[in-house]
């Protein structure tokens, strides 16, 4: 389900909370298993996945063709995206509005991502579902260092990521982040509409600190993010 700007953040949580009920007996995840070529600097999502691409995972509606609601035209497993290798298998969607699909409500967080490398960088392609304000902080990405310091990298509307339904009239650009992927499913294709995954890098201030872990949080607001993938980059050699 998408709305236009013309619906308040609050009037979004409020749709996003009746969602529909969870159905027992749902159908396990089909993840494909992780590629075991896939380099330690594509990191390994696959404890936490809660869809995967093939799901039709956002809440239903009433919007024409919003079965097929998916991400089964993104290439999976190791792929290079804007530059930069991924290992595409599924996603983590994180709501601190309500937000469920026939698996149940989404987790406020998703806590304790792996990573154990030292890096200079890190690139996030991820994406998310429904229209913000401008500048609206949905959610952050939380770095948890070896010698216990944390930053947090916050996820802000419009400056990190927009809406993965590409709307013609609405602007794709973002102030730190880059249009990694474009493509369709059944659902945009019944609107006239696209799609559009965001690659947003982050320098690592602490290069030479080890990152134990990545928190990946959501906000209270009307638009709710989902992660594919993460990417550590390496510190040069001298």
């Amino acid at each position: 389900m998408h709305l236009n700007l013309n619906c308040s953040a609050s009037l979004l949580a409020v749709l996003l909370s009746v969602g529909y009920s969870p159905a027992s007996g749902a159908e396990p995840l089909k993840i494909p298993p992780r590629d075991p070529k896939a380099r330690p600097e594509l990191i390994d999502l696959s404890a936490h996945y809660n869809a995967a691409l093939t799901d039709s995972w956002h809440p239903a509606s009433n919007m024409a063709g919003e079965t097929g609601n998916d991400l089964a035209e993104l290439p999976g497993g190791v792929q290079k995206l804007d530059g930069i290798e991924f290992d595409l298998r599924g996603l983590i969607q994180v709501s601190g509005s309500g937000g469920q699909n026939s698996r149940g409500p989404f987790p406020e967080a998703a806590k304790g991502i792996k990573v154990g490398l030292r890096c200079a960088r890190l690139h996030f392609l991820h994406g998310t579902g429904f229209v913000d304000r401008e500048g609206q902080k949905i959610g952050s990405y939380t770095i948890h260092y070896a010698d216990g310091q944390t930053v947090e990298i916050p996820i802000a509307y419009g400056e990190d990521v927009r809406d993965w339904w590409a709307y013609p009239q609405m602007a794709k650009e973002t102030k730190r982040a880059t249009v990694a992927w474009s493509g369709k499913n059944k659902a945009t294709q019944a609107n006239g509409l696209g799609l559009q995954l965001f690659r947003r890098p982050w320098d690592n201030p602490r290069p030479d600190v080890l990152i134990e872990s990545i928190d990946f949080s959501a906000c209270k607001a009307g638009s709710i993010p989902f992660l594919i993938a993460i990417t550590a980059e390496s510190p040069r050699k001298p």
